[in-house]
């Protein structure tokens, strides 16, 4: 793969159609998709490999890698919506104090 991340990714591909998916397989293709920053097929990938194997550590720095740079920005959106609230709204059943 001198340079060329996505013939190697087609080829991978190809011995995951020919050969089966195995764990060496998954994490050789999370290692092309990471050299390519997309981030979500690394920790799919990765994650695949630690299905078959929980003991693979190189699939597990994978995953470690690229959790933060998928999930953080559903972590930011949700406590920006939950921080945008006013503190001054009833928590909760609103009571009618009229007379």
């Amino acid at each position: 793969g001198m340079n060329e991340v996505g013939k190697a990714m087609e080829a991978v591909k190809e011995a995951m159609r020919r050969l089966g998916p195995s764990e060496g397989l998954y994490l050789r293709l999370a290692k092309l998709h990471l050299s390519k920053r997309e981030w979500s097929e690394v920790y799919n990938n990765a994650q695949a490999a630690l299905d078959r194997n929980p003991l693979n550590s190189e699939a597990q720095k994978l995953v470690k890698q690229a959790e933060p740079r998928i999930f953080a920005g559903n972590a930011t959106t949700s406590d920006a919506k939950s921080s945008a609230k006013p503190s001054s709204a009833p928590a909760g059943k609103v009571h009618d104090l009229s007379l």
